[in-house]
């Protein structure tokens, strides 16, 4: 399930954070063909490593389960070169441009998402279904390629269904409530701690999806199930159902608890815990669950994923702008690609990407070992004994074939779990010492992800916009010190001045650009509204500005182009003149029909004397 998480998050950050570049296009044939090629050659490549496993593999693997902890590590060995292959798509074959060219998908960030991680989820087949009759023959003869398949996919579903749903929710909120859903978007701080609730929301809920995904079916009436509602309901734990963990047609060998609130919370055992547990030992694993409740870990661990969440696309993307500002990144980006996008999309791929990993692997790791280990000394205090957890955990080591000594990334090993177990068994002080570290662990976490969304969000909240800014500004005054004749440039810097409110500096770049292409009809239209609405007086010039309008409108009379004429002939006192040209922008088929609209009514209303 972690690795699931890892994997699927790393694939979203190479999708989100890619920057198609605006001469690219739509692509072409030849990245069509590359990508069946590339498809192709994955598909031969696991063909032959899951079969040479199957005709080699079990020879020094006597234990299916031995066999099944190796063929897993294959999958994941092959699951970490579809990633790759995947970046290799959206990087070198334009992905995102033929993905996006999809009808409504540009305008869908539901749609946009799943046909994201469509191509993904076909590397993921490929490797399944390859992988399907060496697990078969080694492992579990009566599986089928179906029952292998549909296991991996439920359990990628539960990752990505959460992620799917809020896309949804958006998208609805967009089509719903336009205005609230421009506000929250428009605002930083406002739109953090909206999907912060919306995520909050999800996860409230989504147990019940969870459960209906995995075919999860209620513990068995019977003297064991009686026994371990009783140990429940003595230990005032309330829960909505135990249930059985039956994928992978029943061979996980671990135990789960899912759910903040009790309507919604379940217990999950596996049917070999079920199979190879006694009573004592089976109320310690169920204890164990009761403590990451207890302690309310499961609400820490989405603190710290939306902590991610802040860190990765706030704070990572202000210091990579700050980063690439610097003078001699600026030189160097200019100097050695003529597009820049390709630099910067790399950069805010890779630099949250690496955040994560380490995130992941190292914050997030030892927060859950320590976590784990609360919960084991949890059911240590609870059941007044460390046999029956002791017990749990050396036949879970023996029956999953696992090396007991190994070490665990979100887990401490068995062996250490054991030992410290029965340390805090001996000397009961330790119990109390790691529970404040604990406590330490979590404060510090807390405090540290408030900070950082302090450092995005506080004051104003437009650090990362400035950044951004500075960035873009820098990077095209460099271009036009190497290409002084080209308008586009100066028109672009016009632009940014104008996004920053240094109006006259605008002024300035529209001329110089309009000085080499007179004619062109965006920097006529973008002079024109800054003469016909700048806040500064000095700049209101509604003459020049009705001249510059009415010449843009002659050239391309697109909606935005007419709006301008509109208002140009508005601040002229030319009411009437004004409605035409925003009734002709209407027509001409106005994409933000209500801002045309209040534009409309506003002209009438003067030429027609109702001017309150």
């Amino acid at each position: 399930m972690y690795a699931s998480i890892i994997y699927f998050i790393t694939v979203i950050l190479i999708y989100t954070t890619y920057i198609p570049s605006a001469q690219q296009g739509v692509a072409g044939q030849r990245d069509l063909a590359g990508i069946v090629v590339v498809s192709l050659i994955f598909f031969l490549y696991n063909r032959l490593i899951f079969k040479r496993f199957e005709t080699h593999g079990g020879r020094s693997a006597p234990l299916s389960e031995a066999f099944a902890t190796r063929h897993a590590a294959l999958v994941q060995r092959s699951t970490i070169l579809a990633i790759c292959i995947y970046a290799t798509w959206v990087y070198v074959f334009d992905l995102k441009v033929l993905l996006m060219a999809i009808p409504f998908t540009a305008r869908s960030i539901f749609l946009n998402n799943i046909v994201g991680i469509m191509p993904f989820v076909f590397l993921l087949l490929i490797v399944w279904l390859c992988a399907a009759p060496s697990y078969q023959k080694h492992c579990r003869p009566a599986a089928s390629t179906a029952s292998y398949i549909s296991s991996h996919v439920k359990i990628s579903a539960a990752v990505v269904l959460p992620w799917l749903l809020v896309s949804l929710i958006l998208d609805a909120l967009a089509f719903a409530a336009a205005d609230f859903y421009q506000a929250i978007s428009s605002n930083p701080l406002a739109g953090i701690v909206f999907f912060a609730a919306l995520l909050g929301t999800v996860a409230l809920f989504f147990p019940v999806v969870l459960i209906k995904l995995w075919d999860c079916i209620p513990v068995p009436p019977g003297a064991l199930r009686s026994r371990l509602e009783d140990f429940c309901r003595r230990h005032h734990f309330r829960y909505r159902d135990i249930v059985v963990w039956n994928l992978f047609d029943g061979r996980l060998v671990t135990a789960g608890v899912i759910g903040f609130i009790r309507q919604f919370r379940y217990v999950l055992i596996s049917p070999v815990l079920l199979q190879i547990l006694d009573e004592q030992e089976l109320e310690a694993v169920i204890a164990h669950e009761i403590g990451h409740v207890k302690n309310h870990h499961m609400v820490y661990y989405v603190f710290f994923l939306l902590g991610y969440v802040v860190v990765a696309y706030g704070v990572l993307e202000l210091v990579t702008y700050k980063l690439l500002s610097q003078d001699f990144f600026v030189a160097f980006i200019v100097a050695q690609f003529t597009d820049i996008t390709a630099p910067v999309s790399a950069l805010l791929t890779i630099i949250p990407l690496a955040f994560f990993i380490i995130y992941f692997r190292l914050f997030f790791g030892y927060v859950s070992r320590h976590f784990e280990r609360q919960s084991d000394l949890y059911a240590l205090e609870l059941t007044g004994s460390g046999a029956g957890l002791t017990g749990s955990l050396e036949k879970i080591a023996l029956v999953s074939a696992q090396n007991r000594n190994a070490r665990n990334w979100h887990h401490f090993g068995i062996a250490e779990r054991v030992a410290f177990i029965q340390r805090c068994e001996a000397h009961p002080a330790l119990i109390q010492s790691h529970n404040r570290h604990v406590a330490r662990i979590r404060a510090f976490a807390v405090i540290a992800l408030i900070l950082c969304g302090a450092l995005l969000y506080g004051a104003d909240g437009q650090r990362l916009s400035r950044a951004h800014m500075t960035f873009s500004r820098k990077i095209l005054e460099q271009q036009i010190a190497r290409q002084p004749d080209n308008f586009q440039y100066y028109f672009m810097l016009g632009n940014l001045y104008y996004e920053t409110g240094d109006f006259a500096a605008a002024e300035i770049q529209f001329k110089k650009a309009l000085a080499l292409n007179p004619d062109d009809p965006e920097a006529l239209n973008n002079l024109a509204w800054l003469y016909a609405t700048a806040p500064v007086e000095e700049l209101r010039k509604p003459a020049d500005a009705l001249r510059l309008a009415e010449k843009a409108a002659r050239i391309s009379p697109l909606p935005h182009i007419l709006d301008t004429l509109g208002e140009s002939y508005f601040v002229n006192g030319r009411y009437a003149e004004a409605v035409q040209a925003l009734e002709a922008a209407l027509a001409a088929g106005a994409d933000n029909t209500g801002y045309y609209l209040a534009q409309l009514e506003k002209f009438r209303r003067y030429r027609d004397g109702r001017r309150v």
